[in-house]
C-alpha cells in the first residue's frame, strides 16, 4: 500500500495552498470559484476555476509542475474547446506585443505568492477584451489550429500527447514558454541561443518564433516578477549577512569594551608585569583573550539572532520589506520537527553558556603589577593585593605527568624558568611560565632577591608546595 500513496506535501506549501485559497477567496467575490486538486503519487496541483462568463480563467499553482521549486501559472479554457490555453496563445493569434513572463516559479513566501496571483488578474483584467474575443468562432478556430501545430511541433509530429492530454497524463506542458527557448532573465543571452537554435530549425513554437522577432528588432525582454524576485533574494541575502555582521560586531564590541575597561581599571598605577592569566601551565596573553573575544562574540551573535531574528528582522528592515524579510527568515524552520527544535534550542544554550564562560574568562584575566611596596594580581576568580614582604617565591624544576601518585617526573626546559610568586598567610598565588633572562617577570624576582631580600625556594614540582599543590 506504501507505494500507491499519494506525493507528500510540505508543511510550507500546505500553508501556501491555504492563503492561495484565502487569496482568490477575498479577491474574486462576483464570480464562481471552483477548487480542483489533482493528488497523485507523483503530482500535486492546486487550481482555482474562475467563472467569466465567456471563458474560465484556470490559475495553477503547483510544487510538480516545475522542476525546481513552486510554479503559479494561467490557463484560459472555452466552452467549445477541449484544450487548455495560455495568455501567451491568446497573444500569438493577435500579435499581441507583450511578452512579459506571466508565470511564477520558486515562490516561497506569501508576499510572493500574492505579488504573482495580482499580476494574473491584472493581464486577465487588462487583456479580458482579447481573452474573451479569442474564444469567439474562427478566431477559436486559428487559436486551436496554433496551438496544435505547437505541440505536434515539439512532439515532431506524435499525435499521442492529444490522448495524453485527454486523460490528464501529461506532466510537463511542453509548449509553456518556460519550457522552450522562450524563457530567461538576461536579454542578451537568450537573443543569442535563439538566434543560434533559430538557425539550427529548432525553434519549435509560434512564441518563440514572435518573441525572435521582438528582440532582433532592438526590444528587451521584460522578466517582470522573476526578475524582480530574483532582485528581492539577493537584497535579502545581504540584508541578512549586514545583520549578522552587525549582530557580531555588537558583540564583539561589548566584549572588547568591557575587557579594555578591566584592563585600564584593574592594575591602574601599577607597573604591568605580566599581560595574560596563567592556567595550570598554560599562560594565555592578552593577544589570545582578544581573539578569544572574537570566538566568544561569534558564538553568542549565533545564539541572540536564532532567539531574535524575527524581532531584528521586523526592527531593522526596509519598510517595504518587512513583511518579505520575516517570511523568508521564517522558511528556515518551517516544517522542522520537535526533535529538531529541542536540539536546535540544546544547542543555543551551549552555545551561550560557552560564551558567557568565555567572557568570564576575559573580566578575570589582567595579569600581574608591581605597585613599589606591593603587588597585585588575579587568583581564579578574584584580585588580590599582597605586600611584597608577605610574598613567598618559588622556583618549580619540573612537574608530575601524574600527580596523585608523584610519579613520571619531568624537568622544564632550564632556558625558560618557572615560578610561583604567593602570598605565604592565604595561598593566594600567580604563576610565571618560560620565564626567560631580561624578561619582566625575571627583573622582577630578581628585585625581589636583591631590594627585598627575599629567599627563591626551589622545588621540584607546583604539588610540593604547601598549601598550594598538595
Amino acid at each position: 500500500m506504501a507505494k500507491n500513496r499519494p506525493l507528500k506535501i510540505d508543511k510550507s506549501f500546505e500553508e501556501l495552498t491555504e492563503f492561495f485559497k484565502g487569496y482568490i477567496n477575498a479577491s474574486v467575490i462576483d464570480k464562481p470559484v471552483d477548487y480542483l486538486t489533482k493528488h497523485t503519487k507523483y503530482e500535486y496541483v492546486l487550481s482555482a476555476v474562475i467563472d467569466y462568463g465567456d471563458f474560465k480563467a484556470k490559475i495553477i499553482f503547483s510544487p510538480t509542475l516545475h522542476p525546481l521549486a513552486n510554479f503559479l501559472d494561467l490557463k484560459l479554457i472555452y466552452p467549445d474547446s477541449p484544450y487548455e490555453f495560455s495568455i501567451f496563445d491568446v497573444f500569438n493569434l493577435f500579435d499581441i506585443q507583450d511578452f512579459r513572463q506571466y508565470y511564477y516559479e520558486d515562490i516561497t513566501t506569501k508576499t510572493e505568492l500574492q505579488q504573482g496571483l495580482d499580476e494574473l488578474f491584472e493581464v486577465i483584467e487588462k487583456y479580458h477584451y482579447d481573452i474573451k474575443k479569442a474564444g469567439e468562432g474562427d478566431n477559436l478556430l486559428r487559436l486551436t489550429e496554433n496551438f496544435e501545430a505547437d505541440w505536434n511541433s515539439v512532439t515532431d509530429d506524435d499525435s499521442e500527447w492529444k490522448e495524453d492530454m485527454k486523460n490528464d497524463e501529461l506532466f510537463i506542458d511542453l509548449v509553456h514558454p518556460y519550457f522552450t527557448h522562450a524563457s530567461d532573465t538576461n536579454t542578451k543571452k537568450m537573443l543569442s541561443r535563439m538566434q543560434k537554435k533559430n538557425a539550427k530549425g529548432k525553434l519549435d513554437t509560434l512564441y518563440e518564433h514572435r518573441l525572435l522577432n521582438y528582440l532582433e528588432s532592438g526590444n528587451e525582454f521584460d522578466t517582470s516578477e522573476t526578475a524582480q524576485k530574483n532582485v528581492d533574494d539577493r537584497q535579502y541575502n545581504r540584508f541578512n549577512l549586514a545583520l549578522n555582521l552587525a549582530v557580531f560586531a555588537a558583540c564583539v564590541c561589548t566584549f572588547l569594551l568591557i575587557f579594555l575597561i578591566r584592563y585600564i581599571t584593574a592594575f591602574s598605577g601599577g607597573n604591568i608585569i605580566a599581560e595574560g592569566e596563567t592556567f595550570g601551565r598554560i599562560f594565555v596573553p592578552y593577544a589570545s583573550l582578544i581573539i578569544i573575544s572574537l570566538a566568544s562574540g561569534l558564538l553568542i551573535s549565533i545564539v541572540i539572532k536564532a532567539i531574535f531574528g524575527r524581532k531584528l528582522i521586523a526592527g531593522f528592515a526596509p519598510q517595504d520589506k518587512k513583511v518579505l524579510y520575516k517570511e523568508k527568515y521564517e522558511l528556515k524552520f518551517k516544517g522542522e520537527n520537535k526533535y529538531h527544535k529541542i536540539a536546535r534550542a540544546g544547542a543555543c544554550f551551549f552555545l551561550s553558556a560557552f560564551s558567557l564562560a568565555l567572557v568570564y574568562v576575559i573580566l578575570i584575566t589582567t595579569g600581574f603589577a608591581d605597585y613599589g611596596d606591593s603587588v597585585k594580581f588575579s587568583d581564579g576568580a578574584k584580585y588580590v593585593t599582597v605586600q611584597k614582604s608577605d610574598l613567598e617565591i618559588y622556583e618549580v624544576e619540573g612537574y608530575y605527568n601524574d600527580a596523585e601518585g608523584k610519579t613520571d617526573y619531568e624537568s622544564y626546559d632550564g632556558d625558560n624558568e618557572y615560578y610561583i610568586v604567593a602570598d605565604n598567610s592565604e595561598h593566594n598565588h600567580y604563576v610565571f611560565t618560560s620565564v626567560p633572562k631580561g624578561s619582566e617577570p625575571y627583573e622582577f624576582i630578581e628585585s625581589m632577591r636583591k631590594d627585598w631580600g627575599a629567599e627563591v625556594q626551589t622545588v621540584k614540582a607546583e604539588e610540593d608546595i604547601k598549601g598550594i599543590g598538595e
